[in-house]
């Protein structure tokens, strides 16, 4: 049971990010990110390791908040720019919703893991 979560984390991982590279869509991208990072649980449970398992639940917490605010501000840039979803014409949205643009980079940074917030 281990092994087939190590290697279907690794899975999730690297399909989950090729799909994210190349999507337009805000909320797609954003779904397909998740499948990356839940890749990236598994692995973490699939080392069968304590401090893995550990590691992956620590991974689901801050994962599962710093998404949930991600997914609250698309729904806001959604609702601010009449449904448009398509990131090749979502722009200049810093100066309108400076508050959205903030706490974006607040989520941003938590799932990429930049120090200090919790994905480091």
């Amino acid at each position: 049971m281990v092994r087939v979560l190590f290697v279907l984390g690794l899975i999730s991982m690297v399909l989950g990010a090729f799909l994210a590279i190349y999507q337009k869509d805000l909320k797609r991208l954003l779904a397909y990110s998740t499948i990356s990072e839940v890749g990236y649980i598994m692995f973490a449970f699939g080392l069968g390791t304590p401090f893995g398992i550990l590691a992956g639940l620590f991974h689901l917490v801050n994962h599962a908040v710093a998404k949930a605010l991600m997914f609250l501000n698309s729904g806001l840039v959604v609702y601010a720019t009449n449904n448009e979803r398509d990131l090749d014409k979502l722009g200049g949205l810093r100066e309108k919703m400076p508050v959205t643009f903030t706490t974006s980079i607040i989520g941003s940074m938590s799932i990429v893991g930049v120090p200090p917030v919790g994905g480091f």
